[in-house]
């Protein structure tokens, strides 16, 4: 009886990891530069695979808002009047599913902590010892090795940028960047006292350098971003040591990244002209792609109109040249109104993220655009922000029953 509890909680927690890690990794060679067909099947057989645990089902908040957010979407495709995607309606239902599941199987206090910070601290190895392997054959001048996940990859300007183990670059900074993060909140949960920068540097530095160089050598603006914001997380407890940080990676991004600051330049200035998302794709069109959303919420949706409520429609596609228009909004407003997407963010603060003033809320907003999408980056840090969620209500319950011995 206890060999096959044993068991029946090492495969759970294998689950867990699977697709904490499925939702992490896009292997190109296998799962395609689009669509994964692979994530869509692993998730569809999630329903079957829980229940093969012989797990009860139990009304979380993820399964309550969940529920609720998709059918949001139903009813506002629906109601739209226009014709229905199915396709896209059902792969954000799987994605749904496949982070319920996974919500049941870690509330059933199956996950050893410790399990959890071996198993993101490996998959940020990876992540690091993928990106070398990939810089050493860019430098070569190879950019065609599917074995290490680089398939014709090249950044015009920077020849260190590289997918690692993402589909791009932009997803390798932001999933490593809220792995990292984790790490560190998971680090401090199994200390009996607040970690410090100084004492989480001493006793992870390599994980830390690693991460640093991956930051810093792919030059992403958004990954600069991410960084500045877990420094933020130490400031409350040591606030000199992080502003010398600050002021050495500071030195170091001006030394090495001029091209980057050049770009982050752009995205400010444009905000001073008349026409803001218009003089951003001139400037900057890359980071037009990212900010666009926002800027356009706020100066032309149309609150008076049915469209800003229930959306056009899941059949509108976000082209190359729609990315840039005045149409695109934040989350899937565009597609579905400002009601689903007031859902969706109920879901991720009432499902993943613990807090609502937290650092995984300025990630959420900076990294993720503050939207749910269908993306499978955005799902990898949901799972993620929940895990920290999990052990941090624990760990409060623990502290909560110490205090009343």
């Amino acid at each position: 009886m206890i060999d096959s509890l044993h068991v029946s909680c090492q495969l759970q927690k294998k689950y867990v990891f699977f697709f904490i890690t499925l939702m992490s990794i896009q292997i190109i060679a296998i799962e395609g530069m689009d669509v994964s067909v692979i994530k869509a099947i692993c998730m569809a057989i999630t329903p079957i695979v829980f229940l093969s645990f012989g797990k009860k089902v139990l009304v979380t908040n993820a399964v309550y808002w969940g529920t609720i957010y998709f059918i949001s979407i139903v009813i506002c495709s629906l109601l739209a009047f226009d014709i229905i995607q199915w396709n896209r309606i059902v792969f954000r239902g799987l994605y749904i599913c496949m982070f319920i599941s996974v919500v049941q199987i870690v509330e059933s206090d199956s996950i050893p902590l410790e399990s959890s910070k071996s198993f993101i601290k490996h998959l940020l190895i990876a992540y690091f010892i993928v990106l070398i392997l990939q810089q050493l054959f860019m430098l070569l001048g190879l950019i065609n090795v599917p074995v290490i996940n680089l398939i014709r990859y090249r950044i015009p300007g920077n020849i260190l940028k590289v997918n690692s183990l993402a589909l791009e670059a932009s997803h390798a900074v932001r999933i490593v960047t809220i792995l990292f993060y984790t790490y560190i909140r998971i680090c401090e949960l199994s200390e009996p006292s607040s970690l410090s920068l100084k004492q989480f540097l001493l006793d992870n530095k390599y994980i830390s350098i690693g991460y640093l160089y991956f930051i810093v050598s792919i030059g992403s603006a958004t990954g600069l971003v991410g960084l500045f914001v877990i420094l933020l997380y130490f400031f409350k407890r040591s606030l000199n040591i992080a502003l010398l940080v600050i002021a050495v990676i500071g030195i170091l991004i001006f030394q090495f990244m001029g091209e980057q600051m050049d770009r982050i330049n752009s995205i400010i200035e444009s905000f001073s002209a008349e026409d803001i998302g218009k003089q951003m794709i001139k400037t900057e069109a890359s980071g037009a792609a990212r900010i666009n959303g926002i800027i356009n919420t706020f100066q032309y949706l149309d609150l008076s109109t049915k469209e800003a409520w229930i959306g056009q429609g899941s059949s509108t596609i976000r082209s190359v040249e729609s990315i840039y228009s005045k149409k695109t909004m934040i989350g899937d407003i565009t597609n579905y109104g400002i009601i689903t997407y007031i859902l969706s963010l109920i879901f991720v603060f009432r499902a993943s993220i613990y807090r609502f003033f937290s650092i995984e809320t300025l990630l959420f907003i900076t990294l993720l655009g503050a939207g749910v999408g269908s993306s499978y980056y955005i799902w990898s840090a949901l799972l993620l922000f929940y895990i920290i969620n999990y052990y941090e209500r624990k760990h409060d319950a623990e502290n909560s029953d110490n205090q009343s011995v």
